[in-house]
């Protein structure tokens, strides 16, 4: 992996055991060099990785779509009909069951 990273992953996840599992599985799937795991505060455990971007191909699209603010600022300027989010802590908040969204 040469010395001039290009991409970074991050991930804030609120137990330490699963952070673990899922350093170690990222690790071992990627080439990726693991740059910070620690925790950040009671409860929270952060994992950053590093490495060279994957080759983006003619019939892909390459989408950022950071937690936090970038979302909110997006959805606010774009307006769309339909969008699905997340509340801190929970991938989706919805009162129908995941059944319905199923694609398989």
């Amino acid at each position: 992996m040469a010395d001039d990273m290009n991409s970074l992953g991050m991930l804030e996840l609120s137990s330490i055991g699963v952070a673990y599992l899922v350093e170690d599985a990222m690790l071992k799937a990627a080439n990726v060099k693991l740059l910070l795991a620690r925790t950040i505060c009671s409860g929270k455990y952060i994992v950053m990785v590093g490495g060279d971007a994957v080759e983006v191909r003619d019939d892909e699209l390459p989408v950022f779509w950071a937690c936090g603010v970038t979302p909110q600022a997006v959805i606010a300027t774009v307006k769309p009909e339909f969008c699905i989010t997340h509340y801190p802590g929970c991938m989706l908040v919805t009162d129908r069951k995941n059944t319905e969204f199923a694609i398989m």
